[in-house]
């Protein structure tokens, strides 16, 4: 499936060869039907749901875009200020 003898996975699991080639690592993860984005994303559990909202927001006129990104921005500074101000109301 990726072109490589039978033992190389085997090897590549437990250590023995070091840290494959992109090439390998590209096949090995598109096997496994996934990506190297996906494989080496910061956020891994959220991957999913940050691509759905990165795709929404390519679907944007370019033009449109920083606008959205300062709502985006307000929005989260205004969901921080909130969370902030719950521990103050004791």
């Amino acid at each position: 499936m990726i072109n490589r003898q039978d033992n190389y996975m085997a090897r590549v699991e437990n250590g023995t060869y070091p840290f494959p080639p992109l090439e390998d690592l590209e096949r090995i993860t598109n096997a496994c039907g996934s990506s190297l984005e996906e494989l080496f994303y910061v956020a891994y559990d959220s991957y999913y749901d940050d691509k759905a909202i990165l795709d929404q927001f390519k679907r944007f006129p370019t033009k449109s875009r920083g606008t959205l990104m300062n709502l985006l921005v307000l929005f989260y500074e205004q969901n921080i200020a909130i969370e902030n101000n719950k521990g103050d109301k004791k």
